[in-house]
């Protein structure tokens, strides 16, 4: 069983979240997938290889926003992971924050201007367009 978390600064609609992941993956690879609480869904899968592929090959895109994906872990302890972020729709290179852009960043930064701004993360980070076919641009 894996959890997922939609990295967004705003609430989703749940059906269409439920809808877009039911199309990620068929009944025969995840037969219950349930929302959880705010952009936060649990996934069932069938098997433990399907489980790992899916985690191994996100962060996944919804509705504009990432969708991290882990394995649900039973015990109440903490557990601290690494996490490689690659391919992430909305990055905020100003505050390093998920779940927005630099031109929506809430955060204010008292700069002359943005081309003195001193960034540690840059453009590729950010996810390829997806084309209509299904593949990355």
């Amino acid at each position: 069983m894996a959890i997922g978390k939609v990295i967004s600064n705003k609430s989703l609609n749940r059906n269409e979240v439920l809808k877009i992941l039911r199309g990620m993956w068929s009944i025969e690879v995840a037969p219950c997938i349930e929302e959880k609480g705010n952009n936060v869904c649990r996934v069932s899968f069938k098997t433990e290889d399907h489980m790992r592929k899916a985690i191994e090959e996100g962060l996944w895109s919804v509705m504009g926003s990432s969708l991290a994906l882990q394995e649900w872990l039973r015990d109440k302890g903490r557990k601290w992971v690494m996490l490689k972020y690659e391919k992430l729709a909305n990055f905020c290179y100003a505050c390093e924050k998920l779940g927005h852009q630099l031109k929506n960043c809430g955060q204010k930064i008292e700069i002359a201007s943005q081309d003195q701004l001193v960034m540690k993360y840059e453009a590729f980070l950010r996810a390829a367009p997806i084309r209509s076919d299904g593949l990355e641009e």
